[in-house]
C-alpha cells in the first residue's frame, strides 16, 4: 500500500506530449585499447530525432522485400521519404552471401541518420543465429571508409513483421554488442532501441532492462582480468585460420618453428584453456601476441570467427606497428573475390611452396618497421 502523499513507485522518464522517446539506461565500459565505450538502450520510435545523429541506422527486411508496411521501420522511411527499394539499387557494399547484410549510399533528405545498414536474414537462416553479423558488417564498412563512427543505431531486428521473438534478439543484439565494443569496434554509442509508443509501453520494457543488465554482468565477469601486454608480449605469433585448412597451416607452422626455434606461436587447439569463454580467450589473446598471422585461404572469409579475428587485428595495427601479417594461401579463388578489408593489405605470399613462404613469413616477423 502506497502511503498517503507519496508519489508511488518511480516511472521511466516519458514527455507524452512530445510522443518522443526516452533513454532507459547506459553501460559505459572499455575497449581492450582502454577507450571509452558506450551501450543505451532507449524506448521509443528508431526514426525518432531525439536521440541525435546516427552515423547508421541498422533495419532488418525479408530478402528483397522492401514493401513500406505501416508498421516496420521501411514504412517509417518511406513516411518521410526515404525509400528503401531506391536505396538498395545504388548499395555502397553488399554482403548479403556472407553476412546477410548490404549498406546504403549516404542517406539524403533524413537529418538524423547518416547511412542504413539493411539486415537480411533469409527463410533459412533464424536471425538469432547470425546476428553478430550485423557488427561484422559494420566492422567491415567501417575499414572500407576508413573512418570510425559516432554512434550505431539498433532496433529489435526482425521482430516485427517477420515475428520473431523480442526477448531473444534483445538479448543477443546486447550480447553481441557489449562483445565487439570490448573488442574494438570503432564505434563510440550503440544504441539499442525498443519500440514504444507510450509510457505504458515504456513500463512493460522492465523485463528486458533486466536482460539487458544480466548480459553486461556476465560480459564484465567473463572479461575479467584480460588486458592488453603491449611490453611483453606472452607470445610472438597468434594464428587466424579456418580449422578445415589445418593441415596446411600445420605444416607451415612447423616449418617456421624447425626455421626459428623457441618461436612462441598461439594457436587454439594448442593454447586455449579448457572451459574458458571461447570468444573472450581468442581476443584476450590477440592483445598478447606481437603478430597475428590470418591465413587467408579460399573460405577463411565465410567464418565469422575467422573475420572477427582480421577486424581485430586490423584494430590492434593502428596501434602497434606491424602487428598484422595477412598470409595468402589462395588456391582456386582471386584476391578480388576476397572481402575490401584483405584486399587492401599487402600479403606474404609465395608460389614456391611451404619453405619459401616459411621464410618470407619469419622475415616480415624479423622487420620491426613492417606495417600493415
Amino acid at each position: 500500500m502506497i502511503p498517503p502523499g507519496h508519489p508511488g513507485p518511480p516511472r521511466p522518464p516519458w514527455d507524452a506530449s512530445r510522443k518522443t522517446m526516452t533513454k532507459l539506461y547506459h553501460f559505459d565500459l572499455k575497449d581492450l585499447a582502454g577507450i571509452d565505450r558506450r551501450l543505451e538502450i532507449w524506448a521509443g520510435d528508431v526514426l525518432d530525432s531525439g536521440a541525435g545523429f546516427a552515423d547508421l541506422l541498422v533495419i532488418s527486411a525479408f530478402p528483397g522485400d522492401y514493401i513500406p508496411t505501416p508498421t516496420s521501420v521501411v514504412g517509417g522511411l518511406a513516411r518521410v521519404g526515404v525509400s528503401v527499394a531506391r536505396a538498395d539499387l545504388a548499395k555502397h557494399s553488399d554482403w548479403r552471401e556472407t553476412w546477410q547484410c548490404w549498406v546504403s549510399q549516404p542517406i539524403q533528405g533524413l537529418r538524423n541518420v547518416g547511412r542504413l545498414i539493411c539486415f537480411e536474414h533469409g527463410a533459412n537462416r533464424q536471425p538469432d543465429a547470425v546476428v553478430g553479423n550485423v557488427f561484422r558488417s559494420v566492422r567491415e564498412h567501417l575499414d572500407t571508409v576508413n573512418t570510425a563512427a559516432g554512434t550505431l543505431r539498433i532496433p529489435l531486428l526482425a521482430t516485427g513483421d517477420q515475428g520473431f521473438d523480442r526477448h531473444i534478439m534483445f538479448r543477443l543484439i546486447v550480447e553481441q554488442a557489449i562483445l565487439h565494443l570490448k573488442a574494438g569496434l570503432e564505434v563510440g554509442v550503440i544504441q539499442v532501441f525498443i519500440h514504444a509508443r507510450s509510457g505504458d509501453d515504456v513500463v512493460r520494457c522492465a523485463g528486458l532492462l533486466v536482460e539487458a543488465g544480466l548480459a553486461y554482468a556476465e560480459t564484465r565477469h567473463d572479461w575479467q582480468g584480460v588486458e592488453p601486454n603491449f611490453r611483453n608480449p606472452e607470445f610472438d605469433v597468434f594464428c587466424s585460420y579456418r580449422h578445415q585448412d589445418h593441415v596446411s597451416i600445420d605444416a607451415l607452422l612447423r616449418t617456421m618453428r624447425d626455421r626459428r626455434p623457441g618461436l612462441r606461436c598461439f594457436v587454439d587447439r594448442e593454447s586455449l584453456n579448457p572451459g574458458a569463454c571461447w570468444k573472450v580467450g581468442i581476443l584476450s589473446a590477440m592483445a598478447r601476441c606481437r603478430h597475428s598471422l590470418c591465413f587467408i585461404t579460399d573460405t577463411y572469409p565465410e567464418s565469422p570467427e575467422c573475420m572477427d579475428e582480421f577486424h581485430s587485428g586490423l584494430l590492434w595495427s593502428r596501434v602497434r606497428s606491424g602487428y598484422l601479417i595477412p598470409v595468402l594461401q589462395l588456391t582456386r579463388k582471386t584476391m578480388n573475390e576476397m572481402p575490401e578489408s584483405i584486399r587492401r593489405r599487402h600479403c606474404v605470399t609465395s608460389i614456391e611452396g611451404t619453405e619459401a613462404l616459411a621464410e618470407s613469413v619469419l622475415a616480415v616477423i624479423g622487420n620491426p618497421h613492417f606495417a600493415s
